[in-house]
């Protein structure tokens, strides 16, 4: 037996995932983890398109077996969204306050 291969980062995320996802048949899931593996590989292999079209297949094939990408805004990203409302003041009309001059 060889030495044991290293799992990429979307292949071992996706076994956090399915942790507590027990309603996952075995056979699907190692479809998942196929499809993992070969996003893993677009990765590596840093052609774009084959990271888009393994991106999709592998995410619609999330989607259909009910796991889901949940994607937190971290603080900063909470920050930078309240720069961009400040930089945006609001323009009088929005506020029902515009008068003609």
């Amino acid at each position: 037996m060889g030495p044991k291969r290293r799992r990429g980062r979307v292949e071992a995320g996706l076994e956090r995932q399915m942790i507590g996802a027990t309603h996952i048949p075995a056979a699907v899931r190692a479809g998942l983890r196929a499809l993992a593996k070969g996003l893993d590989e677009a990765e590596t292999s840093k052609d774009p398109d084959a990271i888009a079209t393994a991106g999709r297949v592998y995410f619609d094939a999330l989607e259909m077996n009910g796991l889901t990408v949940r994607l937190e805004k971290s603080e900063s990203d909470v920050f930078a969204d309240l720069l961009r409302e400040i930089g945006n003041p609001v323009r009088a009309a929005d506020t029902g306050d515009a008068t003609d001059a």
